[in-house]
């Protein structure tokens, strides 16, 4: 009989770059392309996709914000949360209402589900303008 196939010893990715809209490192927390800004009270709408191999936890700097769609199709009701785990292939569609004012830090940490640890993480700013 040939060798093991699947099981816990063949989970071990270990990325070399953590990415939000394909920029990582410090790119990420000021690029245009992956920074929220908007005015106080502006609604904005951030598409979570996982393409990974592990799990993520979305967090936008503790901002709270309603998930209205998972995988495309919208939910019977929002769900009012300040972080969403999004597992490898899964989408969610966050509705967040901008503060009176501030720059907070958006936060996606990926895990490593076998050993209980963060991979890599990755940061953005969310600004009111």
């Amino acid at each position: 009989m040939g060798g093991t196939v699947s099981g816990p010893g063949t989970v071990r990715h270990r990325p070399d770059y953590i990415m939000i809209n394909g920029r990582e490192g410090a790119n990420t927390l000021s690029d245009s392309s992956t920074a929220i800004a908007a005015g106080a009270g502006q609604k904005v709408l951030v598409r979570a996709t996982n393409t990974g191999y592990q799990p993520a936890l979305v967090r936008l700097g503790g901002i709270a914000f309603d998930v209205i769609a998972s995988d495309g199709r919208p939910l019977a009701a929002p769900v009012t949360t300040t972080s969403q785990l999004v597992a490898p292939g899964e989408r969610y569609d966050l509705l967040l209402t901008m503060p009176s004012s501030g720059q907070r830090t958006a936060t996606v940490d990926y895990y490593d589900i076998r050993r209980g640890s963060i991979l890599g993480s990755v940061n953005t700013s969310v600004t009111v303008m």
